[in-house]
């Protein structure tokens, strides 16, 4: 019998849907085999974490001292007033969303590139909607409805997830844990928890049991903008029994211009699933051709978005 199960992550005001379907894709797919970044993070089971840092991070070789307390506190300020108002000061935009969905049914980093998804993403009056552009397993056309039969199928990313750790009644203990960089840009990691009796982090299945999970994870701050970089959430402990053992999703952020103007704003996520006995499935997810959204603004299948000679209607 096919078993399906659905995850809706609900933190706060935003809602993470993640799903998937025990489903297997068709035959040929398994003959491609792809080991995507961090394929040793998943050895070992259930007892592996489900994500690292993000793949440009770099911890300080140096040992340091926590900043001093009132930084700290000014730092997590502006971070928090950013994430709460994150939504709210997006311009209405188009852009593309390209998501590479993996399998590992064994949970020792050998992953197995399921198909790849190429959806135009429109983000609205604070909400976002998809439209799908193609997609591809092995060379071959897949339809929406393969997309839920085979593999996980996520949304929500793009929208305002940090809102849910910074807001009041999430409770968040938060403490700095070390000093790094992104790339070239120096940030201050943290590590955060969510306990359960304040979480918003929901586990839904198909038939609608509805579990809600405490959560923790990491918060990268750039020291000199004080704006998130990247952020993690992991579910804590979820009940024997419940079909998702583990889920954890990672968002990174970067300065992106649009007119002229710079927005912090996703550039990649990554969904990672743990399900059956050590069974894993993994969700990359880059976002790209950013442009303010209006009437003469679409985007095309596999390629850039195609800009009219009319100037498109913009948002303030």
């Amino acid at each position: 019998m096919k078993t399906s199960c659905r995850i809706a992550a609900l933190i706060a005001a935003i809602a993470l849907a993640v799903g998937f379907s025990a489903a297997q894709p068709p035959q040929q797919a398994a003959k491609n085999s792809y080991r995507p970044a961090y394929s040793g993070d998943t050895a070992g089971g259930d007892s592996a974490p489900l994500l690292k840092d993000p793949p440009d991070f770099e911890a300080s070789n140096e040992s340091t001292s926590p900043p001093e307390e009132d930084q700290i506190g000014s730092t997590l300020d502006d971070a928090r007033t950013s994430a709460i108002l994150f939504a709210g000061s997006l311009p209405n935009l188009i852009c593309r969303q390209t998501t590479d969905r993996f399998e590992d049914l064994h949970g020792d980093g050998n992953w197995r590139h399921i198909d790849s998804i190429d959806e135009s993403l429109s983000y609205v009056g604070n909400e976002e909607s998809r439209t799908l552009l193609g997609g591809e397993a092995n060379g071959r056309k897949i339809s929406a409805a393969d997309m839920q039969q085979f593999g996980m199928y996520s949304a929500g990313e793009f929208g305002d997830a940090l809102a849910g750790i910074f807001a009041l009644s999430s409770k968040a203990e938060i403490e700095w844990k070390e000093t790094g960089a992104i790339g070239s840009d120096p940030v201050e990691v943290f590590e955060y928890r969510v306990l359960r009796e304040n979480s918003g982090f929901a586990l839904r299945t198909d038939a609608d049991e509805l579990l809600t999970a405490g959560y923790h994870g990491r918060i990268y701050i750039d020291r000199a903008t004080h704006g998130v970089r990247s952020v993690t959430l992991m579910t804590d402990d979820l009940p024997k029994g419940f079909p998702i053992h583990r889920a954890a999703v990672r968002i990174d952020y970067d300065y992106v211009a649009i007119e002229d103007l710079n927005y912090l704003l996703p550039v990649k996520a990554e969904v990672v699933m743990g399900y059956g006995k050590n069974k894993l499935k993994r969700n990359e997810l880059r976002f790209s051709d950013f442009q303010r959204f209006g009437s003469t603004s679409r985007i095309l299948a596999s390629t850039p978005i195609e800009k009219s000679e009319t100037k498109p209607e913009t948002h303030q």
